[in-house]
C-alpha cells in the first residue's frame, strides 16, 4: 500500500490519540489503603494520577526535631504526578539526616544520632491489567502493607571533639526551682519555660498531616499543619492547608486542627475559635471549598486557654474559657506544650469531624 506524503504523520499520530485514553477512575483502582489517586486531565498531557500518599513514620524515640525533619522529607513525596508518558512511574529520593542539626549536635556534645537508612527512594508505577492498580515501594524495603515507614537509629561520635569535651571541668547545675521559694503558677511556668527554651531553643516548629476519612471509607480532607512554638509567651501558631478530597463541597474551617489535653475529667485545648470569630462573612466564604480545591488557614492560640464541655443535646463540642487567672492559664499552656514535645499520650494534634468529644478519637495529626 503506498502511502502519501502525509501518511508517516497520521500512524504515530493515531498511536498517540490511542495513549491518550482515559485511564480508570481512582475508584475502580486497586492501590494500598494508604494513597489517595486523582485523576487529572490537561490538553498537552492527556490525564494523569496525582498521588497523596498518608505514610506513618515508624521511628524509635528521638528528638521531635529529628522526626519533623523526616516527615517533612518524606511528605514531599505527596502530590506525586504519575503519568502515562513517563512510563506510568514516578520516584523521589529523600535524605533521612538533617546534616546541619548533626553537626550541630557533633560540635555540642561529641556525638550524634543517624536515621538508617541514610538516603530512601519512594517509587510508585501503574499497573494495567484486568484490574489495574498503583503499586508503591521503597527502596531499601522499609515500607510496610499499611503504610508505615520503619526507620531506625544508630549512635556516630566524632571522637576528637568527644576527648576535648570529656576534659572540660564539670558545670555544676543550677538551683532547682524549689531552692528559691514555695510553688507557684508563675514558678512553675518559668521552670517549664527555662526546660523548653533549653532543649528547643526559644522557637522551634513540627509538621504534620492526616487524612480524614468519612462514614464510607472515604477521604474527605487532607490536612497539613506546622506547628511553630513560642515557649516564652507559651503561645503556637497554626499554620497549614485543608484539601478538598470528597466529591463534594466543605467547609475548611471544620477540618481546623487543635492540640488537646486530657487531665483527669477534664479536655483542655488549644482552638481557633478566635480565628473563626475574626472573619467577616466575605472571609468564611473563602473557606467553602469544592472538590479537589485546597484553603490555607494561619491562625494563633486563644488569648485564654479553652476548656471543652460535651454538649449531648447537639451532639457537638462547646468551649469556654479555662481559668481567671492569667498565671495558671499560662501555666496549663506551657504544661501541654512540654508533654507534646515529649510525646506523652496524654496531649494529642487532632481533629474533631464529628465534633465527639474526648483525646484519641478524632483524627490524629502525625
Amino acid at each position: 500500500m503506498n502511502i502519501s506524503r502525509y501518511g508517516k504523520y497520521l500512524v504515530p499520530a493515531v498511536l498517540a490519540l490511542s495513549a491518550c485514553s482515559s485511564l480508570p477512575r481512582p475508584d475502580k483502582l486497586s492501590k494500598p489503603a494508604y494513597l489517595d489517586a486523582i485523576v487529572y486531565h490537561n490538553e498537552t498531557l492527556g490525564e494523569y494520577y496525582e498521588l497523596v500518599p498518608s505514610f506513618k513514620i515508624v521511628l524509635p524515640r528521638t528528638a521531635p526535631e529529628r522526626l519533623a525533619y523526616l516527615e517533612s522529607q518524606v511528605a514531599e513525596f505527596n502530590r506525586m504526578k504519575l503519568m502515562k508518558y513517563s512510563g506510568y512511574g514516578a520516584d523521589q529520593t529523600v535524605l533521612t539526616n538533617d546534616v546541619k542539626a548533626m553537626e550541630a549536635e557533633l560540635a555540642r556534645n561529641g556525638r550524634t544520632t543517624k536515621v538508617v537508612p541514610e538516603q530512601l527512594t519512594i517509587s510508585a508505577k501503574y499497573v494495567s491489567g484486568k484490574t489495574p492498580k498503583v503499586t508503591i515501594k521503597a527502596t531499601p524495603d522499609i515500607l510496610d502493607e499499611n503504610g508505615g515507614l520503619h526507620f531506625s537509629l544508630t549512635d556516630y561520635s566524632d571522637k576528637e571533639i568527644l576527648k576535648k569535651l570529656e576534659a572540660l571541668p564539670p558545670v555544676k547545675p543550677a538551683p532547682g526551682p524549689e531552692a528559691s521559694g514555695p510553688k507557684t503558677p508563675i514558678r512553675e511556668a518559668d521552670a517549664i519555660r527555662s526546660y523548653l527554651q533549653k532543649r528547643f531553643g526559644k522557637i522551634f516548629k513540627v509538621k504534620r498531616s492526616a487524612t480524614v476519612v468519612g462514614g464510607n471509607g472515604k477521604p474527605v480532607a487532607g490536612v497539613d499543619v506546622e506547628l511553630t512554638f513560642f515557649p516564652e509567651s507559651a503561645r503556637i501558631v497554626f499554620d497549614g492547608t485543608v484539601r478538598n478530597l470528597s466529591g463534594s463541597s466543605i467547609w475548611a474551617t471544620y477540618y481546623l486542627p487543635q492540640l488537646t489535653y486530657h487531665k483527669g475529667r477534664d479536655w483542655f485545648t488549644f482552638t481557633a475559635k478566635q480565628f473563626g470569630e475574626g472573619m467577616t462573612e466575605k472571609d468564611r466564604k473563602q473557606y467553602f471549598i469544592q472538590p479537589g480545591a485546597e484553603k490555607s488557614f494561619q491562625f494563633t492560640t486563644d488569648r485564654e486557654l479553652q476548656v471543652l464541655v460535651y454538649d449531648a443535646v447537639q451532639n457537638r463540642i462547646a468551649s469556654k474559657n479555662a481559668f481567671s487567672s492569667k498565671e495558671e492559664d499560662d501555666l496549663l499552656k506551657l504544661e501541654i506544650i512540654e508533654k507534646y514535645m515529649n510525646k506523652s499520650p496524654a496531649v494529642l494534634l487532632e481533629i474533631f469531624p464529628e465534633r465527639v468529644i474526648c483525646a484519641d478519637c478524632g483524627v490524629k495529626l502525625y
